[in-house]
């Protein structure tokens, strides 16, 4: 680290990363090469996306995003070994004074799926 730099700007210093939703443009950059880049960091995601994502029955059910609940899975891994990820409700403050994003993936209730709210970023899949 150069002698000006702030200590923030390593992340290995980060404390806390917040991940908007479980996309891989958004969650990607968590690990390289299979271990956590920040590696003292606790990651929050909202509730529901840990529940969908990360729950292997729905990835049979949306096999159009199959790709993003593998790379979801991959990218918590090291930290979810640490117990470092850390799940926050749409109206709960995620760390003092950070309130909730209010993201959230709701029941289609059309089917028996989960649908997300919009295309995904990733592949334009909806």
């Amino acid at each position: 680290m150069s002698r000006n730099a702030h200590p923030f700007s390593h992340p290995t210093n980060q404390g806390d990363v917040l991940i908007s939703h479980l996309h891989p443009d958004h969650s990607a950059g968590l690990t390289l090469d299979g271990k956590a880049v920040f590696g003292k960091a606790v990651v929050h995601v909202h509730q529901s996306d840990t529940r969908f994502w990360l729950e292997p029955r729905n990835k049979g059910a949306d096999p159009d995003h199959a790709h993003v609940f593998d790379q979801a899975a991959r990218d918590l891994a090291p930290y979810q070994a640490l117990g470092r990820v850390r799940s926050f409700a749409a109206d709960a403050e995620i760390v003092p004074g950070v309130p909730s994003p209010r993201r959230a993936i709701r029941r289609d209730t059309a089917s028996s799926g989960w649908r997300a709210k919009a295309r995904c970023g990733c592949c334009g899949a909806t």
